[in-house]
């Protein structure tokens, strides 16, 4: 998921974010049968999507957690902000990557 789709989950409820696992879970079935006849690019994207979809189950189990419990927010770091945390320094990763060969290309062509 990219980031703004992460951190579009804040503002979603439980059954919001259900209803999104079950489109997902739809196009998940076509890249299925798409991998099964052998596209190796379907079994990529069907991979990606299993991922989404357990991301998408542990933030409505930290939802429903939260609604049960006041006490237990204050106790652990939810799903949704490590992945968008995770997310985030992907990003900065990349980025970094990119200027360093930015760099080493100016240096090579001042050369």
């Amino acid at each position: 998921m990219t980031l703004e789709e992460l951190e579009q989950l804040r503002n979603l409820n439980a059954l919001d974010i259900l209803y999104k696992i079950l489109d997902i879970g739809d196009s998940a079935k076509i890249d299925a049968e798409s991998s099964i006849k052998g596209v190796k690019d379907a079994g990529i994207r069907l991979r990606k999507k299993m991922q989404d979809i357990k991301l998408l189950s542990d933030v409505i189990r930290d939802k429903v957690q939260i609604q049960k419990s006041a006490d237990w927010s204050d106790k652990r770091k939810f799903i949704l902000d490590k992945a968008i945390k995770a997310e985030q320094e992907k990003i900065n990763k990349e980025d970094k990557a990119i200027q360093k060969r930015k760099q080493k290309r100016l240096q090579e062509l001042n050369n």
